[in-house]
C-alpha cells in the first residue's frame, strides 16, 4: 500500500495554516514528495480536484509567503511548485533532503552518500539518480547498468525522466521498475517517452529558427529613407516615360 512521507514538524506542532491551506499543502506533498521529487508542474485544477478547495491561487500565494512552498506561475493555471521547509517553523532538526535518504526496500542503497561516493560517479549519473523515484533506485545494480550505456544513451535517459515521471504520477512505487531494470530494458528509448522529449526539442529549434528569421528579415529590411528614395525614383521614372 502506498504512502507519502510528511515531515514530523508539520504534524507535531502548530503550523499557522488555515484548513484550506493545509488541505492544499497536503495535496502538493502527495504530488511531489509522494513521487520522490521536490518540484513538479501542477495545475490548479488538479489541486482543486484533489482537495476540494476552490480559488487555489490566493492559497498558493499564502503558502509561499509563509515559506512552505515556492513556485513559478504560468498564466495562473499551472505552476512549477517546489516544497520548502518553512524558516519560520522553528523546526530545523531535519531537512527535506532526508526524505531522499531512506533505505531501499531491498537494502541495497546506503542511507547517506559520502562526498567520495559522489566523486566516483559522473554528473549525469547523479542527475539520473536525483530524478528517478527514490524507493525504486537500486544503486549498485543501477550503476553497473549505467556503465554499459553510451554517452548519448545516458544523456537521453536523464532527459526523458521528466516524461517518464509524468506517466508514473498515479502509479504506486511498488509497480515502478527498479532503475537498473529500467536502464537494461532501454525504457528511455520507448517511443511514448522519447517522442514527447524530441517534440519539445523540435519546437524549441523551430522557435529559435523563427526568431533568427525575423531578426535577419529586420536587419535586411530597407530603412525609411531607402523606401522614400525607391518610391521617389519609381515616381520619377513613371513621369518621364512617354
Amino acid at each position: 500500500m502506498g504512502y507519502t512521507q510528511i515531515p514530523n514538524w508539520l504534524l507535531d506542532s502548530p503550523n499557522d495554516l488555515t484548513c484550506a491551506e493545509e488541505r492544499v499543502l497536503m495535496r502538493i506533498y502527495r504530488l511531489t514528495i509522494g513521487y520522490h521529487r521536490y518540484e513538479y508542474n501542477i495545475s490548479y485544477a488538479k489541486i482543486t480536484e484533489m482537495s476540494g478547495v476552490q480559488k487555489v491561487s490566493p492559497i498558493m500565494q499564502s503558502l509561499r509567503k509563509k515559506g512552505f512552498i515556492n513556485y513559478n506561475a504560468n498564466n495562473g493555471k499551472i505552476s512549477e511548485i517546489k516544497i520548502l521547509e518553512p524558516v519560520t517553523s522553528g523546526h530545523h532538526t531535519s531537512n527535506l533532503r532526508s526524505l531522499h535518504q531512506s533505505p531501499q526496500v531491498n537494502g541495497s542503497r546506503p542511507a547517506k552518500e559520502t562526498i567520495k561516493d559522489n566523486i566516483n560517479k559522473d554528473i549525469l549519473f547523479i542527475e539520473f539518480k536525483n530524478r528517478y523515484p527514490e524507493l525504486r533506485f537500486d544503486e549498485t545494480d543501477t550503476l553497473d547498468a549505467w556503465r554499459t550505456l553510451t554517452l548519448p544513451d545516458r544523456k537521453l535517459a536523464v532527459a526523458v525522466m521528466e516524461y517518464q515521471n509524468n506517466k508514473w504520477v498515479d502509479t504506486e512505487p511498488k509497480y515502478i521498475r527498479k532503475a537498473s531494470n529500467w536502464l537494461l530494458k532501454r525504457t528511455f528509448d520507448d517511443d511514448d517517452i522519447r517522442k514527447p522529449y524530441e517534440d519539445k526539442l523540435r519546437r524549441k529549434k523551430e522557435k529559435i529558427e523563427q526568431q533568427k528569421y525575423h531578426r535577419e528579415a529586420e536587419e535586411d529590411a530597407a530603412s525609411t529613407e531607402e523606401i522614400k528614395e525607391i518610391l521617389f525614383e519609381a515616381k520619377r521614372r513613371k513621369c518621364s516615360s512617354p
